[in-house]
């Protein structure tokens, strides 16, 4: 996992943060038997997305930065949702800040499906799900959206999880269309 490094002063608290390297800008593509040109390491769910449009924008005019951008368009009655494997590792008490750009006449939620770590037998267990309030593009221009979330301890099934193992994804369920771009998940630490 590359990491980039970033540290500010604020309020007197020291602030670091490092980016988790997600292909948010859509810009590395490989090329997919049934759908074309698309965003590595980005998979769209075949049994959740219906009556929907998921692709590659390449106008550069539309685009937020680079040469592409997400594009998402639903019927009244579709959904769009993506995902993002590999997982990424977060502990307790960490705190992630999502950002993302969005331009259009749709709404967007993003977040995380969590899973927890077995050691004996080696295997990840589906604990929950976390999901952002909805974000609403902006048709005239783009619209930059932050979510903060901090994961706590679970238990299930008499384990109590620390450690979790996270799929981020992108949603898109009621009537619209957006572009998506410049996603970026950081995690975040404040020491005094």
């Amino acid at each position: 996992m590359k990491k980039i490094f970033l540290s500010t002063v604020l309020s007197g608290c020291f602030i670091s943060s490092f980016a988790f390297e997600l292909n948010g800008d859509f810009e590395t593509c490989i090329q997919v038997q049934g759908i074309g040109l698309w965003a590595k390491d980005w998979h769209i769910s075949r049994n959740v997305t219906k009556n929907a449009v998921v692709e590659l924008c390449d106008d550069l005019a539309e685009v937020h930065s680079g040469k592409y951008a997400l594009y998402m368009e639903c019927a009244q009655d579709g959904r769009a949702y993506i995902y993002h494997h590999p997982l990424i590792s977060v502990r307790k008490n960490e705190k992630l800040n999502i950002s993302v750009f969005l331009k259009g006449e749709g709404k967007i939620n993003t977040g995380f499906v969590v899973y927890g770590y077995t050691d004996n037998p080696k295997k990840l267990i589906h604990l929950t799900s976390v999901t952002s309030p909805k974000f609403i593009a902006d048709k005239k221009r783009w619209r930059d959206w932050k979510w903060d979330v901090c994961f706590k301890t679970i238990q299930k099934d008499g384990i109590v999880y620390e450690t979790f193992m996270l799929m981020p994804f992108l949603n898109m369920s009621d009537a619209g269309s957006a572009l998506i771009d410049s996603y970026k998940v950081r995690k975040v630490e404040e020491k005094e």
